[in-house]
Order: C-alpha cells, then structure tokens, then sequence
C-alpha cells in the first residue's frame, strides 16, 4: 500500500468532507482502492447543507484501519545481556 492511499484512507475515515487534494497521485489512490473494495461512493450524500464527499470506506476499510491505528508504537528497552555460557 502506498502512502498515498494511506492518507486518502484515513482521511475518509475521520472526515466526511471531500478529499482536499487533487493531484495524479491521490486520483490514482482513489482509483487502487476503489479496486480493492476499500472505499466505495456513497448513494446517500447528508443533506445538511454542508459539502460531503461522495466516498466512504466500506466494512473492509474500516477494519484495515481499525487494525492500523491498533498497531502500538514501539518501544526500546534496556537489559543486561546474558552472558552465552560456551564464551565462558
């Protein structure tokens, strides 16, 4: 998965507004993950007055997110090696 695709994901995951950028790559981002069934358009677009994308993340996408985000962050830790006891 490109970065790209990443973003617009994430994008539709927390906003409801259209995506803000609109380059080769990110139309091209739509396109892969329109493909892969991450994000889907959306038939019932609110009508609150306020400007909505037409794309929404489907099921599949909301999982893959929700797996992402779930991901802890990495941690160092220090400890005293153990000393192999054949350099004894």
């Amino acid at each position: 998965m490109q970065i790209a695709q990443l973003e617009v994901m994430l994008h539709h995951f927390y906003r409801s507004s259209p995506f803000p950028h609109d380059t080769p790559a990110y139309r091209d981002a739509h396109i892969e993950l329109l493909k892969e069934q991450l994000i889907e358009t959306c038939d019932n677009p609110k009508a609150d007055g306020v400007k909505h994308s037409n794309l929404v993340l489907t099921e599949r996408g909301r999982i893959f997110v929700n797996a992402l985000i779930s991901v802890p962050l990495p941690v160092k830790a220090w400890c005293i090696p153990i000393p192999d006891e054949r350099q004894a």
